[in-house]
């Protein structure tokens, strides 16, 4: 049996990850992502 609260904070932070990765993806001024494209 999983605790609620792990549960609550799998998910917070799965969705702070994905909040990140959008944010890092519309991010067009990275060198990283110039040289990428």
């Amino acid at each position: 049996c999983i605790p609620f609260t792990d549960v609550a904070q799998v998910a917070n932070a799965a969705r702070n990850y994905e909040i990140l990765h959008e944010r890092d993806d519309d991010s067009a001024e990275r060198p990283d992502k110039v040289n990428f494209q």
